[in-house]
């Protein structure tokens, strides 16, 4: 076509390569360095990279509001502005984990200061596991720190109130607070870790109509489960406040065993009211990736989406002896991406042996089924 060679060999790439960017955004780990610096070395420079977000935005633009929403824009950012400070600045330039654990940790105690006694901090922090350290900011260190100082005040009002040996079960409370995304909500929930936690929770927020775009678990030595949602708009979005009391009563209710989710989820299926699926019929689909993490298998589940989706996949995940640490959500075209990153419960870390990822993959397969 009479081109340079350098402009011939861009278009390749972007052909070869227009899902790259979505595809990374969405469904894997950014705050994984390994991730990132992957990327960069596929994309090579940062003038490619701005061609390939400019075609990834009006690709998703063009498919529709699916494809492209408040919180896509988000994660899409996030990628381009980490990755292209990859290449603009050479060899991964932020800190590494341990000066980063280290400096939230100073930045912590100096806003605690005069909140929180000194002690009740350090406990908390030394309580807490290093990936709320490394990942999250300090601000939000020190939310959770406030919420665990009131889960504890919870729970022992539950158990004198209860001295039967029941107190504390059911407790959790809910903090809600807007993101810098519009439409979405990051709501964290605190509460005595057990198993299947993520699972019911998730099944809580499905049952009162939130998407649910991305998870976060930190389980604390103390015993504490700080789990960090970014959700949709509740559909009574006039009474926001009203809906997340509402969802903090079931979740309650739920993890005393008062609320039945699966005949609950089950109902509003089959509701007259609950939206028919519309489109293809999507066959659920499994991958496993053991090499992107050194401590975690990570998990992929494709299916078509629907009302109560991703806690019949945590709930296999639980059925399956494996912990979540993180979940990444992506939906699409009535089609659900869904990523976990998983451990053995008993401490055995990565799923690897042939026999156990077969089990693992035929229960998440069945979990899909519409």
């Amino acid at each position: 076509f009479g081109q340079p060679e350098e402009v011939i060999g861009d278009v390749a790439f972007l052909v070869r390569r227009h899902l790259f960017l979505p595809i990374t955004a969405t469904r894997r780990d950014l705050s994984q360095e390994g991730v990132l610096s992957g990327a960069a070395g596929i994309i090579g420079t940062a003038r490619r990279l701005d061609m390939l977000a400019l075609l990834a935005v009006a690709d998703s633009l063009a498919t529709g509001p699916r494809a492209w929403n408040n919180w896509t824009a988000a994660l899409f950012a996030e990628f381009y502005f980490k990755t292209r400070k990859l290449l603009t600045e050479g060899p991964l330039s932020e800190p590494d984990a341990t000066r980063r654990i280290v400096e939230t940790r100073d930045r912590v105690r100096a806003l605690c200061a005069g909140r929180f006694e000194s002690a009740f901090v350090e406990r908390c922090l030394d309580a807490m596991p290093a990936r709320a350290l490394q990942i999250l900011d300090p601000e939000t260190v020190v939310r959770h720190v406030a919420l665990a100082g009131r889960l504890d005040e919870a729970l022992e009002e539950d158990r004198r109130r209860k001295p039967s040996g029941k107190g504390g079960v059911g407790v959790c409370l809910v903090e809600v607070r807007p993101t810098n995304v519009a439409g979405c909500w990051e709501l964290t929930v605190a509460a005595l870790d057990r198993p299947g936690l993520f699972a019911t929770l998730a099944g809580v927020l499905s049952l009162h109509g939130l998407n649910v775009y991305s998870a976060e678990l930190f389980t604390w030595t103390s015993g504490a489960a700080l789990d960090l949602f970014v959700v949709s708009d509740p559909p009574d979005s006039l009474f926001p406040d009203e809906a997340w009391a509402r969802i903090q009563r079931s979740a309650h209710y739920a993890l005393t065993g008062k609320l039945e989710l699966e005949s609950r989820l089950a109902e509003r299926r089959n509701s007259p009211l609950a939206k028919a699926a519309s489109g293809p019929r999507y066959r659920p689909a499994v991958s496993v990736d053991n090499a992107e993490s050194d401590f975690f298998t990570r998990i992929e589940v494709k299916a078509g989406d629907r009302l109560g989706l991703l806690h019949d996949i945590a709930r296999a995940l639980h059925r399956l002896g494996l912990d979540i640490q993180l979940a990444r959500i992506a939906t699409s075209g009535g089609r659900i991406a869904d990523v976990f990153y998983v451990r053995d419960a008993q401490g055995n870390g990565k799923v690897e042996e042939p026999e156990r990822l077969r089990e693992v993959e035929q229960a998440l397969l069945t979990a899909g089924e519409p």
